[in-house]
């Protein structure tokens, strides 16, 4: 895990991306500009098949100010800061405990940041607590905390679909995984 000077430093010498705080060791990330909820459908959603995806989620918002999440719901959110890592370092994104105090979560499934991610993270907020919760742009909910890659390995050289694009906050799971007709038995 890089701590203090070595994460001030890593980033200082461009090997770390990060236009954002740094607190203690690690960054500090906040809600950013881009925000989509889920609809509540009367059909599941099929991961297979982009309109029944597009269909449970929400429309995308843009510049919000100030959202209730409400109990049990899940919110789909761009963080304000871009982050950008080189092969040498992957981050585990971790909810601030002063968020997840209250009942929010940042990270229901995906805490992992990829070796050579670049741009800003989608923040998967879910509300485990029985009240709303009143989320702001700006509002800090997680920490990043980078640590080093420990032995070698193939980084991929084209960036993942997903890395950096805050315009696109919804499931693109059929474009990585186009199995066939949506419609077809699984």
């Amino acid at each position: 895990m890089l701590r203090g000077k070595n994460l001030t430093e890593a980033i200082e010498i461009g090997k770390i991306g990060f236009d954002g705080v740094i607190r203690k060791d690690s960054l500090l990330i906040s809600l950013g500009s881009s925000c989509q909820e889920h609809r509540q459908t009367k059909v599941p959603v099929d991961p297979y098949s982009i309109e029944s995806i597009e269909a449970g989620s929400g429309i995308l918002m843009e510049n919000w100010n100030k959202l209730v999440i409400k109990p049990d719901a899940f919110v789909l959110l761009s963080a304000k800061e871009t982050v950008r890592l080189n092969e040498d370092y992957y981050g585990l994104l971790t909810t601030l405990s002063h968020t997840a105090r209250l009942g929010l979560m940042v990270h229901p499934s995906s805490f992992f940041i990829d070796p050579c991610f670049s741009g800003h993270l989608t923040l998967e907020v879910k509300n485990l607590s029985p009240n709303g919760i009143i989320l702001r742009e700006g509002m800090p909910v997680a920490k990043l905390i980078i640590v080093g890659c420990q032995s070698e390995r193939e980084v991929r050289e084209a960036a993942h679909f997903y890395y950096g694009d805050s315009t696109s906050l919804t499931s693109l799971f059929p474009k990585e995984f186009n199995l066939g007709d949506s419609n077809d038995e699984r």
